[in-house]
């Protein structure tokens, strides 16, 4: 099993983007790009890798950092905390469930820039 991960790993290392050589039939640009905008824009405050807990005090620090100083951690809606309130001890949907004291329990995630 190591050997099969090991095998893995080095795959996913290789597929690492590398620049490769210019094309030889490209134009030659007269001006130096700058390096701001020859790099592409990378999405770091990506929601779906990084949950973060509303009712967390660090919570709004953590998506900061994540997120280059412009970030919050979702709160939960008026009608999730409804539904909560209503129906404790129960799933909302098979990924959110409520806490028997009628709190919303599930993760939600980080968001580019501030608290609205």
């Amino acid at each position: 099993m190591p050997i099969r991960l090991a095998a893995l790993f080095s795959l996913f290392v290789s597929a690492c983007g590398f620049q490769s050589a210019a094309i030889p039939d490209e134009p030659e640009v007269s001006e130096p790009e700058l390096s701001e905008v020859a790099q592409p824009v990378i999405n770091t405050c990506d929601p779906v890798n990084y949950p973060c807990d509303p009712f967390d005090r660090f919570a709004n620090g953590v998506c900061q950092l994540i997120c280059g100083g412009d970030g919050y951690c979702l709160e939960y809606s008026a009608v999730e905390y409804a539904w909560c309130a209503r129906h404790p001890d129960r799933f909302m949907t098979p990924t959110k469930y409520c806490s028997p004291d009628g709190d919303p329990m599930w993760p939600t995630r980080c968001l580019p820039g501030f608290l609205p």
